[in-house]
């Protein structure tokens, strides 16, 4: 994943975070062998953010990874610790990382996740996206 060359935000550090946050996932599955994860299928993009790749216009207020694979959603809780935010609020569901220009959500979706590409970038299907996410 590439979101620093592709700019798909326009805070240069939210694109690098989010980079950053694929890449010690990615690390993490190789380094130990997690067996059937692929980052394209099983993570992407969701929200307006998404949304907006597919050709809508709304207002991105959060950043937000979804994945409705429990495997991935363990290994993202347990590389995350070490990203520079102000705050990181882990719940069950959805965590929370959060930085004085942007705020980036991943969620653990209780239905099976489908991915596209748009743009570069692995999203959620904008017919897909939860309504609660873009507004």
């Amino acid at each position: 994943m590439n979101y620093t060359e592709n700019e798909v935000f326009d805070i240069v550090d939210a694109n690098r975070t989010v980079d950053m946050i694929y890449f010690k996932i990615q690390k993490y599955i190789d380094e130990n062998a997690v067996p059937l994860l692929d980052l394209t299928k099983d993570m992407a993009l969701s929200g307006a953010a998404a949304a907006n790749l597919q050709g809508s216009s709304h207002p991105i207020k959060n950043i937000i990874l979804v994945t409705s694979n429990d495997t991935l959603y363990s290994i993202f809780l347990k590389v995350i610790d070490d990203i520079q935010c102000t705050e990181l609020v882990k719940f069950k569901e959805k965590t929370l990382i959060t930085n004085p220009l942007f705020i980036i959500e991943f969620w653990m979706l209780n239905f099976q996740l489908t991915v596209t590409l748009a743009s570069g970038i692995y999203v959620q299907p904008k017919l897909e996206i939860p309504e609660n996410s873009i507004s």
